[in-house]
């Protein structure tokens, strides 16, 4: 098994949560707009936007499997 860089993976997720806080900040005015609504869930565009930020720097950044709320899983098995 690899070894896990605890620091590296850490900074991933910290330059993921910044990158997609920056975008719905400054976009917000576009973002608020409902893609989907039932009663039981609301879906913004910020939503998916978010998602869509933090996949891809995580994608590029790290070696983990992402399981994401509004996509799904990005490989079958994600292990145990």
């Amino acid at each position: 098994m690899n070894e896990i860089n605890f620091e590296q993976e850490l900074a991933t997720a910290k330059k993921a949560a910044k990158a997609a806080g920056h975008t719905l900040l400054n976009e917000k005015e576009i973002l608020n707009n409902s893609i989907f609504t039932s009663d039981r869930d609301v879906k913004l565009e910020a939503d998916v936007a978010a998602e869509n930020i933090i996949k891809n720097i995580i994608k590029n950044d790290s070696s983990f499997p992402i399981l994401a709320e509004e996509s799904g899983k990005s490989v079958d098995d994600l292990g145990d």
